[in-house]
């Protein structure tokens, strides 16, 4: 929708004729006020657009007005431009977007492969050294995964908790001696934090993780790698049997976020061995190499 319902133009000898069509008296080189739909279709005169779905308003070309209501009849701002996209998408693919086609995404990753030897411009070497720089300079961190539900409090900013002073009275002479000790709201605020970063960092290791999953089972002999009994057959029990083959991690998740190793490394093939579940559950947290000699 437009918000004039006039609009003031120069009559030039370009124009000129276009209006006298429409039943205008013209005089070159003078103003005019038309009705603004009589502006012709491809005109360069700046109108206010109202956006359909957020109501802003927007001042633009008429002719690129008029180019963004034919697209499924209504005008919508660049901030809203995300939805008519969809409806294309779902009039066309039948989808919300098009890269949700398997076609699609080998379609995408054929054509980064032939021109830059990668399936995604995310593996190239130069967008993850400009990506990792980008963050470093805007957030201070460039693993992304330490900013998900970050709370920005003085436990973040200092990297430990915040001592008080307070004065302790003594049961026995009654002297006033001070002593260090921490509130009970920061340390609610402190376990609340901790919880968060690392529930993030868990979530990461096992996203990448996942990536490697079907390598580490094409490459694995099938013997438990700490006790080394045989356990690939036992692929066929149910999940939830003690003896399914589950993938561990040997430098564990919680260790991993308590050293700052990056979740790249807790995740490689390297990292990563399969075990029974029950001894997978008994290994929590323990160093890998003491628990394989504890079990042989």
């Amino acid at each position: 929708m437009i918000k004039e319902n006039t609009i003031s133009v120069n009559i030039t000898s370009v124009n000129r004729n276009h209006y006298i069509k429409l039943g205008y008296s013209v005089n070159i080189f003078e103003k005019l006020d038309i009705n603004v739909y009589d502006l012709p279709l491809s005109s360069h005169v700046t109108i206010t657009a109202i956006c359909k779905i957020c109501s802003s308003e927007n001042y633009i070309q008429y002719g690129k007005y008029i180019k963004n209501k034919n697209n499924h009849g209504f005008y919508s701002c660049k901030k809203c431009s995300r939805q008519k996209a969809v409806i294309t998408s779902q009039k066309i693919y039948g989808v919300n977007n098009w890269m949700e086609l398997k076609e699609a995404k080998e379609i995408m990753a054929k054509k980064f492969t032939n021109k830059y030897g990668v399936k995604t411009n995310l593996l190239l070497e130069s967008n993850k050294e400009l990506r990792k720089n980008i963050m470093e300079e805007k957030y201070g961190t460039s693993n992304f995964w330490e900013l998900r539900n970050n709370i920005n409090n003085e436990f973040v900013n200092s990297g430990s908790i915040k001592f008080i002073n307070l004065n302790i009275t003594s049961s026995k002479n009654d002297i006033k001696n001070p002593k260090l000790r921490y509130s009970d709201e920061e340390i609610k605020k402190f376990y609340d934090q901790y919880l968060i970063e690392f529930s993030n960092y868990r979530k990461e290791v096992r996203k990448l993780t996942k990536r490697v999953k079907n390598k580490l089972y094409e490459k694995w002999d099938g013997y438990d790698f700490y006790d080394r009994e045989y356990i690939k057959d036992y692929l066929n029990l149910n999940y939830d049997n003690k003896k399914y083959p589950t993938i561990d991690h040997k430098i564990s998740i919680y260790e991993g976020f308590y050293k700052k190793i990056k979740p790249e490394e807790i995740s490689c093939i390297n990292n990563l061995c399969i075990t029974k579940r029950s001894l997978n559950s008994s290994k929590r947290n323990k160093n890998f190499e003491e628990f394989k000699e504890r079990i042989n």
